[in-house]
């Protein structure tokens, strides 16, 4: 789900991602960086494995552009100290303009991990 190939696929499954998933999008130039290359889909199908087994884990799933524009919306309508909370520091200035805080907000969503910045959407949208 680092890719956009990757989260395009996750959001056509309606964020379900399997073993089925896994044959049918990811390519073996990406299995072979990890040291695995993927069979024959009927060797494969013989292997004991849960089919629907869920292969990704929702909360490390990278925010679209829209969703951290909601979540960026859904600070400000909270107020001050949700994007204090978001930004882990107090603002040095509480009437700082709009634009100033949303460069803020963007500076610390570049650094965030996806866990965490999937946390604050749940949170706050």
């Amino acid at each position: 789900m680092n890719t956009q190939e990757g989260l395009e696929a996750y959001i056509q499954n309606d964020k379900d991602f399997n073993w089925g998933d896994f044959i049918n999008f990811v390519p073996n130039s990406i299995c072979l960086t990890y040291g695995i290359e993927k069979v024959d889909e009927i060797v494969f199908s013989s292997l004991i494995v849960s089919h629907d087994e869920q292969l990704v884990d929702e909360n490390k799933v990278p925010l679209t552009d829209e969703e951290w524009e909601e979540l960026k919306s859904g600070l400000f309508m909270v107020g001050i100290k949700a994007i204090e909370d978001f930004l882990g520091y107090e603002l040095p200035a509480p009437d700082e303009e709009d634009d100033a805080i949303e460069n803020r907000l963007d500076e610390a969503f570049d650094q965030m991990p996806s866990e965490e910045a999937r946390k604050f959407y749940n949170d706050y949208c």
